[in-house]
This record gives C-alpha cells, structure tokens and sequence, in this order.
C-alpha cells in the first residue's frame, strides 16, 4: 500500500513552468516505522475537521492543509512554525562546539548513502537536479564504500 500526495504549486520549475509532481509514501514492514499507517491514523484524526487556508504565494489559491496545529485541528501550521519546530529538534542533537547544526536533509541523504542507497535514488528522492549537488552540498563526509586498496592488491596476487 502507498500513499500518493499531489505537490500543490510547487516552487521547482523547468522551462520558466512549475514543475507538477506528487511524493509518494510507500509501507514499511515495521508497523511503529510504517509511514502509510502514520499518514492514516493522522488523517483519520484530521478529517472531519474543516481547515481552508490562502496559499501564501498564491493569494487566489485555496487548499485544505495537510499540517495542523495537533490543539485545534481547524488550524493549519505554515512553513514557518515546521521549521521552527524542526530546529527546536535539530538542537537537541549532540555536535562539536562551535560548529553549526547539521540540517536534516542532509542527515537523511548522508545516512541513506552511508546505508547502501544508490546516489541515482537519493537524488530522485529528494527531487535535486543532479548528484552534482548531493555531491558538493549535502553529503557530509566524501568516503566510499569500497576499500580500493584491498581491491588492488587482490588483485596483484
């Protein structure tokens, strides 16, 4: 089971034209991991309560918000107050003295390749434009996976 939710007037464009795209949720086997479940459980919490709000680039736009204050479902949460609350998160995360926050895009995508994810994918996953950018921007730390000397002296032998 997958949960597919449309992107409303999303910021990427190509050719001068926003680009139309949808994120995609597929189910984890872990039933406390599974993001399908948490979606559902969520929704059928929020769905009865009516919540309309003016997208804020688009002022003739009008969307039903997935986010909402978790007090008053009939509120919905902007951009702002999801930052708010991620740095809040982000802070708790022990770090070095004087270095700076690490932020969670890049946590994920470093994690994800340091786990085995392909560079292909986390580039897809995270809609950037190439691995370029995953390459020079995101990733911390440019280790490989692969032992290249023991590759070559086996090799040797």
């Amino acid at each position: 089971t997958i949960v597919i939710l449309p992107i409303l007037r999303s910021k990427e464009k190509h050719a001068g034209q926003p680009i139309s795209w949808a994120l995609t949720i597929q189910r984890h086997d872990n039933p406390l991991l599974c993001p399908v479940s948490t979606f559902a459980a969520y929704f059928a919490r929020v769905r009865n309560s009516k919540c309309v709000a003016d997208h804020p680039k688009y002022p003739k736009t009008q969307y039903t918000p997935l986010i909402r204050d978790c007090r008053d479902f009939t509120k919905p949460i902007g951009t702002d107050a999801v930052s708010n609350h991620a740095q809040v998160i982000a802070n708790l995360v022990p770090r070095e003295p004087g270095t700076s926050r690490t932020r969670g895009r890049v946590t994920g995508a470093t994690a994800a390749f340091q786990g085995g994810a392909p560079v292909a994918d986390i580039v897809a996953h995270a809609n950037w434009p190439s691995s370029i950018l995953f390459d020079k921007c995101y990733r911390l730390g440019n280790r490989t996976k692969t032992n290249f000397s023991t590759i070559i002296l086996r090799s040797a032998t």
